[in-house]
């Protein structure tokens, strides 16, 4: 999967973010700097702007 894992933990994190009650930059704050959190929080962002152009990107993908 691109090089990394989530775990629960960061499974958690990322619906949290799905569901609007935690915004990128707060999500990215408390992470720290591990690879696997940094690319989780690029994957939100991107999938944020995604979702804000009005089209669909899927998590499977």
């Amino acid at each position: 999967m691109n090089g990394f894992e989530l775990d629960e933990e960061d499974m958690e994190l990322l619906k949290e973010i799905e569901a609007g009650n935690r915004s990128i930059l707060e999500l990215y704050a408390k992470l720290g700097e591990t690879r696997t959190q940094i690319a989780l929080a690029l994957w939100a962002i991107e999938k944020r702007r995604v979702q804000n152009e009005g089209n669909h990107y899927s998590f499977a993908q």
